[in-house]
């Protein structure tokens, strides 16, 4: 297992990983990204059995999908992929783009600016 980072960054390279009670091994690289974005580079993958997915938290229910139609999914939910010997994303990379969320600072600024209108509001009546 080797580590990369950036300022943008942050990146987990697993190398030839066995397969728990199993003879096959996996190579994955998994990243995460300053902007909420999580992306899975799958490399070699040898094991029979595996479950791919990511996980909103909290105990949420999880929904299986066929990640192979599609590189790009949200990451607002728990969804997941079980395979059983045909592994068909080799060699692909899957996106959780993030959902849109305003930074502190944002909300920080457009609570003083509604805060100046209700003074300005309130002087002039």
């Amino acid at each position: 297992m080797t580590t990369t980072s950036s300022a943008s960054s942050f990146s987990v390279s697993y190398d030839l990983v066995p397969e728990f009670f199993a003879t096959g091994s996996n190579s994955f690289d998994i990243t995460l990204y300053s902007d909420g974005a999580i992306e899975i580079l799958f490399n070699s993958l040898t094991s029979t059995d595996m479950l791919v997915g990511i996980s909103a938290g909290n105990g949420t229910t999880g929904t299986a999908v066929d990640f192979s139609t599609s590189g790009l999914w949200a990451n607002t939910a728990t969804i997941y992929q079980q395979f059983s010997g045909d592994f068909d994303l080799q060699g692909q990379t899957l996106r959780f783009a993030s959902a849109s969320v305003p930074e502190p600072s944002i909300l920080a600024l457009f609570g003083l600016g509604f805060m100046g209108l209700r003074l300005l509001r309130r002087k002039s009546a």
